[in-house]
């Protein structure tokens, strides 16, 4: 039960945190003209990773799942969270590479690096402040 508990809270706070992460941009007024100057650069938009195709979803759930269960041993320990967090993402490197030859699929090798590492981090946090919490007795 705890570990539904954990890999539901790692999973709503990762929801949240790429929620609050997304750029914003202002609504274009109907009548403005579009903008005719030269552009300097030209930029990728990343992919918002919320919208993942289900393939994907699926493979970043279990890895989702397993670093919760490998962190479940550990969460009423004493070793910090952190440690404990990044052990469970080590313990669970088959889920990540995956993830990662997915990505690489459906982003190529660049922007699948950047997608996954910007994934780890965010899941290792999340991991982080839900061990933290639990450990609070939130």
């Amino acid at each position: 039960m705890r570990s539904l508990i954990l890999s539901g809270a790692v999973a709503l706070l990762a929801a949240c945190v790429a929620l609050a992460d997304e750029p914003t941009t202002p609504a274009r007024s109907a009548r403005k003209a579009p903008d005719t100057r030269p552009r300097t650069e030209a930029r990728a938009e990343e992919p918002n990773p919320l919208d993942l195709p289900t393939e994907v979803q699926r493979l970043r759930d279990q890895w989702i799942r397993c670093s919760a269960a490998a962190a479940k041993g550990a969460v009423r320990g004493d070793r910090p969270a952190d440690e404990v967090a990044a052990e469970a993402l080590r313990q669970c490197r088959a889920q990540e590479d995956a993830l990662a030859r997915a990505l690489r699929r459906q982003l190529g090798t660049e922007s699948a690096g950047r997608v996954l590492d910007l994934v780890r981090e965010t899941d290792r946090t999340n991991l982080v402040r839900a061990i933290e919490e639990i450990r609070a007795g939130r």
